[in-house]
């Protein structure tokens, strides 16, 4: 009886596993250009997610399929569009800035395609979408939390704020730490634009100093908020 109901369980196994499909996953994500840094962090996270469950409870293996979008938007809807029209994937991670994210979500929308945002945090990504979501927090969350901390915490009571004009995710940002901030009674002494790729912020620099503010605030990716912190010492 016992022989009986081992075969019996490997013939289902053998069963399932005859049946058993590959899930392929879509990531597009920048693995090269400015960015880059963001994208293999990222990657990483979801390799080892794969790794440690490759299978979903039936058997069906997941297949992650990764095409580098180099931080671009156009190279974000050509990789978007291969993966759905290529691949055959059923879903989508991806592509961590807000500007590039709203460029997948764009294109998988029409094929009602499923994407994940792990990173892109814009407030109208999602609106009025059906198959976009994301798992983390939105910038007017993280616009208000940060200028309540400054002004009520720390006790600053003036600032300056330095604005990607080329990134709706600096923009957005700038735009809820401004509302909060002011409505806290802070005040904005200095707003400056700047655009994504300067490397050269001097001349911002002075007139951040000329205002005196007692903090700054920078919404910015890493490649300019880097060079900008360097400059401003």
């Amino acid at each position: 009886m016992r022989r009986l109901s081992v075969l019996a369980t490997s013939v289902a196994l053998l069963s399932s596993l005859a049946t058993a499909k590959e899930i392929k996953i879509g990531a597009v994500m920048p693995m090269s250009g400015a960015v880059a840094s963001y994208g293999q962090t990222a990657f990483a996270g979801v390799e080892l997610a794969n790794k440690m469950q490759p299978t979903l409870n039936n058997g069906d293996t997941i297949k992650i399929i990764l095409v580098d979008n180099k931080g671009d938007k156009v190279e974000t809807s050509t990789a978007t569009t291969r993966l759905i029209s290529s691949e055959g994937v059923v879903g989508i991670l991806g592509a961590l800035t807000s500007t590039n994210t709203a460029q997948v979500i764009s294109v998988a929308e029409k094929s009602q395609i499923p994407v994940i945002a792990p990173a892109a945090t814009n407030d109208q990504l999602t609106t009025k979408r059906e198959y976009a979501n994301r798992v983390c927090f939105m910038d007017s969350f993280q616009g208000e939390v940060v200028a309540n901390y400054a002004f009520n915490e720390l006790k600053l009571k003036t600032a300056a704020v330095i604005i990607d004009q080329a990134q709706v995710y600096s923009l957005g940002l700038a735009k809820a730490f401004e509302q909060t901030f002011k409505a806290a009674g802070g005040k904005i002494v200095k707003k400056i634009t700047v655009s994504s790729g300067d490397k050269d912020f001097k001349a911002v620099v002075s007139q951040v100093k000329s205002a005196n503010p007692d903090f700054m605030f920078l919404p910015l990716y890493h490649p300019e908020a880097s060079m900008f912190a360097r400059q401003a010492k």
